[in-house]
């Protein structure tokens, strides 16, 4: 839970106010969105995701037989055993149709000066620090809502829109 702002690192210039006030409404607006996504996708029930890269669409599978369908668009991946974030930009493996909302991130930090926007590797000191990116990130995208799968080291984050059950 992101329940208050929480302050930049390493900027390299104070913030400006279009930063400030962008990032202010990206805490604000996180939780909320983020529970709704919840409910609506039920992320917390799945029993299977399906990423496929083909058409950027995410499927979650349940255990009562229902599934349901979205657009993902890949933001990043995480690595716990040595606590990185990798935007998905910065990762060539990625075909660029499929990390289009993490590049509109990095471009928002450009304009923006904020450093961990543009840094395609950043170190991560906790899980307030993780969903601070992801609310930018959702801010920026206007996505529904950050969907979070993988194993125990990495995990994965997906920006999520256009659910539909079946």
């Amino acid at each position: 839970m992101l329940s208050k702002r929480y302050a930049p690192l390493n900027s390299e210039a104070p913030l400006t106010l279009e930063a400030n006030k962008l990032l202010a409404e990206a805490v604000a607006q996180f939780d909320g969105k983020q529970q709704r996504i919840r409910d609506e996708w039920r992320t917390d029930s799945y029993v299977r995701s399906e990423f496929n890269p083909g058409d950027a669409s995410l499927r979650l599978d349940f255990a009562d037989g229902r599934w349901l369908r979205g657009d993902a668009q890949l933001i990043g991946t995480f690595c716990a055993s040595d606590n990185t974030f990798e935007w998905a930009w910065n990762n060539p493996r990625f075909p660029s149709h499929i990390t289009r909302d993490s590049l509109r991130v990095r471009n928002k930090g450009e304009e923006l000066g904020l450093a961990y926007l543009r840094k395609g590797m950043i170190p991560i000191k906790d899980e307030t620090f993780l969903s601070y990116l992801c609310a930018i990130a959702l801010k920026v995208t206007s996505a529904e809502g950050i969907f979070r799968t993988g194993g125990d080291d990495v995990h994965i984050f997906f920006a999520v829109r256009n659910g539909a059950w079946t």
